[in-house]
């Protein structure tokens, strides 16, 4: 709690510590729930297989905060409600990252290359052009 005087008045603020987390978690329950997505993304197809591409519900708000890349599309293709991000070279990083969005958590298995691959992706550009890497993603 913090108090502001001023001359006439004394304000008092509530800074809510875990504000940040819980909203996140609420955002992540609601895409599970596919409420209030805004825009669906089409991402590859799955194991880099032919096929139908993966179709990941998530609200632009969030996808933009955590993704230049993604803002920039959501602004060149506005209105759209499903996007298709052709760039990706495999699914389940994608997934992975654009679940931490709404975490703010990146777990993966250690010593994999899968996970070698994702945390050099995370770290490195910080989640703010994963789409544009062209990373040999392969097991």
């Amino acid at each position: 709690i913090e108090t502001i005087m001023t001359s006439s008045t004394a304000t008092l603020r509530f800074c809510l510590s875990t504000h940040g987390d819980s909203i996140l978690y609420k955002m992540k329950d609601l895409r599970e729930k596919h409420c209030f997505c805004d825009v669906t993304l089409l991402l590859g197809s799955p194991n880099g297989l032919a096929g139908l591409p993966y179709h990941f519900h998530g609200h632009r708000v969030v996808l933009a905060a955590q993704s230049d890349f993604l803002r920039d599309q959501f602004l060149l293709h506005e209105g759209r409600a499903e996007l298709s991000v052709g760039v990706v070279t495999s699914v389940r990083v994608a997934k992975t990252l654009l679940m931490s969005c709404y975490t703010g958590i990146l777990e993966v298995y250690c010593f994999s290359s899968f996970s070698l691959s994702l945390l050099f992706c995370y770290n490195v550009q910080s989640m703010q052009h994963f789409c544009k890497m062209e990373i040999d993603w392969k097991q």
